[in-house]
């Protein structure tokens, strides 16, 4: 079976694929490698621009500007728009134009689609006037009723095209986020959406050299230091989350050190904020960060926490599993089925601040059994994920 991926950007740190450790770039990375070798597997990036690289496991097809200047008289058809809007629609008219070329001439039994974006659908658009066999994974779901953000109004846009206009199988990572679907979409057929949550590789690195100033803040210290994982925005909610360190005594305070990881789109306002709310010796930003460098830090945590408002699944959850930490995260995420375990998980059972300081110190007193905790994480080995597609493959070309 040949098929052909088509995402934000890929990750492996062993070809200097992208230097951060970000969610769904490390998914797709350790999905390819994982696959059978009974599939054939093309990879496009729609986000990033990468050069044509054979990986052994997988070929990334180039997606350089060089590569994509046969679309370029497209622009006429953007004159009325103003010079940022003309270059975004540009590129993504170049990336949908390289990419449909590649898959007209490579002849994909598949093409797997993973999330929404403006180059994507331009793709999804282009393979259904070409009754190209296509599928589409949503690692994130906003949904019709979400008041979160109004940044992801073009997404919602999206996603109601495709549930609404379409009749292309969806993969969704969690039931939750299914069960959303179904709600604010009551006609769509419950068969044509699949579930397969997220996984990840098992391998540790034996890296524990502390060649950085940032790790001072795990060395030798008797705090127990929580990670919280994730691009600093409004959906992340890591607002709230000072807020609610904030309003702890001082003595828990002292027993603790949060470590907040992931590009801040705040435009600064976050690490204001801790200044401004005196958090400076228990909040600390370290901005993006490697994948040697983030599992030294798995690897010296106490555990892993989140308040994200919309959490199809989250990665950082099952990372930290696998080196024995416990996640804390709101009980209504779409995954807090699929990621609880009464011996690995804290619910934050409601929304209210106050609510996440009790489960902070709930999450601090308890002891926890390593060992559990990383036999719960062998719930999401990445080759029983990368099995699951291949099975959904197979059954969608039976149909």
């Amino acid at each position: 079976m040949k098929i052909l991926i088509v995402a934000h950007s890929i990750y492996d740190d062993r070809y200097g694929l992208n230097s951060s450790k970000v969610g769904l770039a490390v998914i797709i990375g350790e999905l390819c490698r994982n696959f059978s070798k009974d599939i054939k597997v093309d990879v496009f990036t729609t986000g990033c621009r990468m050069k044509d690289i054979d990986l052994g496991y997988a070929h990334i097809l180039s997606s350089r500007y060089t590569d994509l200047i046969s679309g370029f008289f497209k622009i006429n058809t953007y004159i009325s728009l103003n010079k940022t809007k003309i270059l975004k629609k540009l590129y993504n008219s170049l990336i949908s134009d390289c990419c449909f070329r590649h898959i007209l001439n490579n002849h994909y039994d598949i093409v797997n689609i993973h999330d929404l974006s403006r180059a994507n659908m331009q793709i999804l658009r282009e393979c259904l006037a070409s009754n190209i066999l296509t599928v589409v994974t949503l690692h994130i779901y906003i949904g019709n009723s979400s008041t979160i953000l109004s940044q992801y109004d073009e997404l919602v846009v999206f996603e109601n095209y495709l549930i609404e206009e379409t009749s292309v199988p969806i993969i969704v990572v969690s039931s939750g986020l299914k069960t959303r679907i179904l709600r604010d979409h009551p006609k769509t057929k419950e068969e044509r959406i699949h579930i397969i949550s997220n996984g990840t590789e098992a391998n540790i690195l034996e890296n524990n050299v502390f060649s950085d100033d940032k790790f001072k803040l795990i060395e030798n210290r008797s705090e127990k230091i929580l990670l919280c994982i994730g691009t600093i925005n409004q959906r992340k909610n890591q607002l709230q989350l000072l807020e609610a360190l904030s309003l702890m005594q001082k003595k828990e305070l002292n027993q603790i050190k949060i470590l907040f990881i992931g590009k801040d789109l705040t435009k600064g306002e976050f690490q204001r904020e801790i200044k401004n709310k005196g958090l400076n010796t228990v909040a600390y930003y370290l901005g993006e960060i490697n994948r040697n460098d983030l599992e030294v830090f798995y690897k010296n945590a106490y555990g892993v926490i989140s308040v994200s408002l919309n959490e199809a699944f989250g990665l950082t959850f099952i990372e930290g599993f696998r080196f024995g930490l416990p996640s804390l995260y709101f009980d209504d995420i779409d995954a807090a089925e699929e990621l609880y375990s009464e011996d690995a998980v804290v619910l934050i059972k409601g929304h209210e601040t106050y609510k996440i300081v009790d489960s902070i110190i709930k999450l601090c007193n308890t002891k926890w059994d390593k060992n559990t905790i990383i036999k719960h994480s062998k719930k999401f080995d990445i080759k029983n994920t990368a099995d699951k597609y291949e099975k959904i493959y197979r059954t969608i070309l039976e149909v």
